[in-house]
């Protein structure tokens, strides 16, 4: 189908592009602020983070602020978001069809439903750091990232390993017949 075709390259070409920009805005970010990482905030859980993001909204970087830099990494994160989840879906949809062994299926099953929930840690991260880029100054609460950016990165392992496993396993598979 013409459609599902054009949905694949779509999201894959938005993937890239992502990533490149990802690549191009952290490479400022290290000149201006070394030691900057976005995924310092998302992982921080020692009580620093409130402190951290109050020195980098004092920090240039072009004509902004690191601080700046951050909230517009995590918008175009929930671009990335959308295209990383579909690519997921693609390649794990790809690889069900094509496995034979039941157990190996089942756990490919089973991941699609874990691209989307992948998806919505995502989106509930991002929701929380932009909270906290927007409320780091005032008396609020500062709000961790941290459990739900664990729990994230453990299903984007999990799906990764589970897709190079299944393929793996097709490969021997096929080889020995």
């Amino acid at each position: 189908n013409i459609n599902m075709k054009l949905l694949r390259i779509a999201a894959w070409i938005g993937l890239l592009s992502v990533i490149v920009w990802f690549i191009v805005q952290d490479s400022r970010l290290k000149t201006a602020a070394p030691g900057f990482h976005i995924m310092t905030l998302e992982l921080g859980k020692n009580g620093k983070d409130k402190e951290m993001l109050s020195a980098y909204a004092d920090v240039e970087v072009g004509h902004r602020t690191v601080l700046c830099e951050a909230v517009l990494n995590t918008k175009v994160d929930f671009l990335f978001i959308v295209c990383y989840v579909a690519c997921f879906f693609m390649v794990t949809y790809h690889e069900m069809q094509r496995q034979t062994r039941n157990f190996f299926n089942a756990v490919l099953r089973m991941n699609l439903f874990f691209c989307f929930v992948t998806g919505a840690l995502d989106i509930t991260e991002n929701s929380m750091l932009l909270f906290d880029f927007r409320h780091y100054h005032s008396d609020h609460a500062f709000v961790s990232t941290y459990w739900v950016s664990l729990a994230k990165w453990i299903l984007v392992v999990w799906l990764l390993v589970s897709i190079i496993v299944s393929r793996i396993v097709r490969a021997i598979l096929r080889k020995s017949c």
